[in-house]
């Protein structure tokens, strides 16, 4: 989106910069964690907000628009630090000589 709109508005002789655009507090209204002295859950603005990134991001594509904090990076669990699954697999149940 962003190599679209430079597209339109590029002039040779002039130097560009990559920047970003960070926003927060966008969550699931289920995983809000509201202040101790705060009266309501979301107000208006915020659910606009919400649903603009919702809509972006069906529109474009996931990932489109995604928290500055989140890695471009797919993160995979590290299965060679897995407990043993004593109560749920016969394979790590334990065995006494």
């Amino acid at each position: 989106m962003a190599g679209y709109a430079l597209d339109k508005i590029y002039r040779q002789g002039y130097e560009y910069q990559k920047a970003g655009i960070m926003l927060f507090d966008i969550m699931p209204d289920h995983f809000q964690q509201l202040c101790l002295f705060q009266s309501e859950k979301y107000n208006e603005v915020t659910r606009k907000r919400m649903k603009l990134l919702d809509f972006v991001n069906s529109k474009y594509g996931s990932q489109t628009l995604r928290f500055a904090a989140e890695s471009k990076k797919r993160w995979y669990m590290h299965q060679e630090h897995l407990s043993p699954a004593y109560t749920t697999n016969w394979e790590d149940l334990l065995s006494v000589s």
